[in-house]
């Protein structure tokens, strides 16, 4: 199991402004060279990656995947599209079979916008689903950070087959559970035929 934490670089280069106002805005020079260090993190993390090891990374990305995953205050509108370049360098730079365990509120609430930039990504089969619970989800949001805490996990689901279930109590109470036990009753023993078993054969 490897476990990776992760934080790229911001795309606003400069400290927000202590009093109220506009907020400060990077020069283009400097987002693309913000912009080209975190695509170099990503190839990074890709080389990094192990095929035989399942592999866990989550952290703060400091892009968006989609144009849905960042929305602007003073618009009102979606405002990711800008990311498209590097959400496609992403994609094409990490090995098939890592993806996100998805979880679709906003993590970072910023004066500008909010948006998805706190994601959690896994190696692990699909088909692991089948037998595991496996999650993702933002919490509530503290006073300590712009960031959310976000949750994720992988469980064992308890293997009960159908037929060794109870049956609920409030199904057993219901007016017609007699009459429909009897005609089910009726039905399998029409189904399995005569038997030879004597317990079975007493009514």
């Amino acid at each position: 199991l490897h476990i990776f934490a992760a934080y790229l670089p911001t795309g606003v280069a400069r400290e927000l402004p202590p009093e109220p106002g506009p907020s400060a805005v990077a020069a283009p020079e400097e987002v693309a060279a913000l912009r080209a260090q975190r695509q170099a993190l990503c190839r990074k993390l890709a080389a990094a990656l192990r095929p035989e090891a399942l592999a866990v990374v989550a952290g703060n990305w400091n892009f968006v995947l989609a144009p849905d995953d960042r929305w602007c205050r003073t618009s009102g509108a979606f405002s990711g599209g800008p990311d498209a370049a590097e959400a496609a360098h992403w994609k094409r730079v990490m090995p098939a079979g890592f993806y996100e365990l998805q979880q679709a509120e906003f993590t970072h609430d910023g004066p500008r916008s909010r948006a998805r930039l706190d994601r959690v990504f896994v190696s692990q089969p699909v088909s692991d689903q089948l037998d595991r619970r496996i999650f993702a989800v933002a919490l509530q949001w503290t006073g300590l950070s712009q960031h959310r805490p976000v949750a994720f996990g992988r469980k064992e689901r308890p293997m009960v087959a159908a037929m060794d279930k109870n049956i609920p109590e409030h199904i057993i109470q219901m007016e017609a559970w007699p009459l429909r036990a009897a005609v089910e009753l009726e039905m399998l023993e029409a189904a399995l035929g005569p038997s030879e078993d004597p317990l079975l054969r007493l009514r």
